[in-house]
């Protein structure tokens, strides 16, 4: 699954069955990509968002006509979908070097906003693009730091939080006129968005700190923390916390570790979620013994807790290798502090499988394997767990296995107050046989505790990818 840029052939509603669903699947209609488009690059579609329960958006990339990557989007209300849009680069960019979309945001029916990164003959530049009253603008160039180097430039946003249509902020990575990587802020105040500022790092940063922000989460307006990894002044690689408090951007720290953590740590925060009281992080660290082990932490602004090391099934390697994807849904919390989260782990057998685990108000207990139908192989190196969504203390966990004739295939798990069930497997449009390496379930979202939009990648050819969506029930 699912570490490239993406595109879609996009397709279709699917509506599978769930230990709360009756049981069946049944493909609907597709949904036609931009006219003369060749279909999706690499079997990426991880970006949905949702106004409501009956207004969502997904967002991707495929390749047009000439075979160049191209940003689109489609979206559907009360079932009904429109035909994808193209989103095209700011005004005069010819999309030669191609077009990648990074972010998605609908805080209300109508009113979107993208980020992504569009290419040129200088380097990679990041672009913003809205959603006004329905309809797709032309996209602009974010402007970056006064800082920025003005060739061989590699910027792109990364995470977005929108307070409301026209009012949004986004943070990515640019590189400095030294070479170095850093990292930047920047807000859309009634529609228009501003110059981008740096963000400042921890005091022992390395000059060139690699510095990377995966996610971005807000309670509201100028009260915001994003997560990634930076390098020390020592070459390790390490967890970083980024505020914004009352307003004011503080400089980032090193989240503190659990106590088995290596002083070459190699940590890394994959996922963010927050809530009106708190915000939950997870992420990845070696142990002192070299394992890289799963880990979560609470906190809020400058207060942040010990991480904590999670404990994977009992038949977890020596070193499990732990992964947690990244798109902004490996982590999920509801009103009343339940939350659940999922990745990806080795096994002592030298397979790999997915691992689930539940907390009740930052308590977690041990993780539990994600249990594949009969007859499947593994969950396998681009499967496991990719997304969860939990409301009203029930979750919905979007994942991947290998079958039993070594195929690839979607997967949605649920829990319930009895725990977890066994996954339904998605049966995919047209009958096609199999997700492939790089497609499988990539966001799901729901609004009530048995009502779920999921989207998601699957083989149309030996070769080339279309897009479907899932919906509960």
């Amino acid at each position: 699954m699912k570490f490239k840029f993406l595109v879609v052939a996009l397709a279709v509603l699917t509506t599978i069955s769930s230990p709360l669903l009756a049981a069946g699947a049944t493909v609907s209609r597709n949904i036609a990509l931009p006219s003369g488009s060749l279909g999706l690059y690499q079997g990426y579609l991880p970006l949905l968002a949702c106004s409501s329960s009956s207004s969502c958006t997904v967002g991707g990339v495929e390749l047009n006509s000439r075979n160049i990557q191209e940003a689109f989007v489609a979206s559907e209300q009360n079932g009904a979908w429109t035909p994808s849009k193209a989103l095209t680069p700011p005004n005069g960019y010819k999309s030669s070097q191609g077009v990648t979309l990074t972010t998605l945001q609908c805080p209300s029916l109508g009113s979107c906003s993208a980020t992504g990164q569009f290419g040129t003959a200088t380097g990679q530049y990041p672009f913003t693009v809205s959603e006004v009253h329905g309809v797709w603008q032309g996209g602009s160039r974010l402007a970056l730091p006064a800082n920025a180097a003005t060739s061989s430039q590699f910027a792109s946003p990364h995470a977005e939080w929108c307070a409301s249509a026209g009012n949004c902020v986004t943070v990515g990575t640019y590189i400095d006129s030294a070479g170095n990587s850093q990292v930047f802020v920047a807000f859309q105040t009634k529609g228009r968005w501003g110059v981008a500022h740096e963000l400042a790092l921890p005091k022992n940063a390395n000059i060139d700190p690699h510095a990377s922000l995966t996610q971005l989460a807000c309670r509201t307006t100028g009260d915001c923390v994003a997560v990634g990894s930076y390098t020390t002044s020592d070459s390790s690689t390490q967890a970083l916390v980024l505020p914004e408090v009352r307003g004011r951007w503080q400089r980032g720290f090193p989240l503190s570790l659990p106590a088995n953590a290596s002083g070459f740590s190699g940590a890394s925060a994959s996922e963010l979620t927050c809530s009106a009281t708190t915000c939950t992080l997870v992420g990845s660290y070696l142990t002192y013994g070299g394992a890289l082990e799963p880990m979560v932490a609470q906190g809020w602004g400058t207060g942040w807790d010990r991480a904590v090391g999670l404990q994977l099934p009992s038949n977890a390697a020596r070193n499990p290798q732990t992964l947690f994807y990244g798109f902004s849904g490996g982590v999920s919390c509801d009103s009343s502090e339940t939350c659940a989260l999922g990745g990806q782990y080795l096994d002592n057998t030298g397979h790999y499988q997915g691992f689930l685990a539940v907390g009740l108000k930052g308590r977690w207990g041990a993780t539990t394997e994600l249990v594949l139908p009969s007859g499947a192989q593994q969950a396998g190196h681009n499967g496991g767990v990719v997304s969860v969504s939990c409301v009203q203390s029930v979750c919905h966990a979007g994942a991947a296995y290998i079958d039993s004739t070594g195929q690839y295939q979607a997967y949605i798990v649920t829990r319930t107050s009895s725990g977890w069930h066994t996954g339904i497997t998605v049966a995919l449009p047209g009958g096609a046989s199999s997700v492939g390496v790089d497609g499988g379930l990539y966001s799901i979202e729901c609004s009530t505790a048995s009502t779920c939009l999921a989207t998601g990648s699957y083989l149309t050819t030996p070769i080339d990818y279309g897009g479907f969506v899932v919906t509960l029930p």
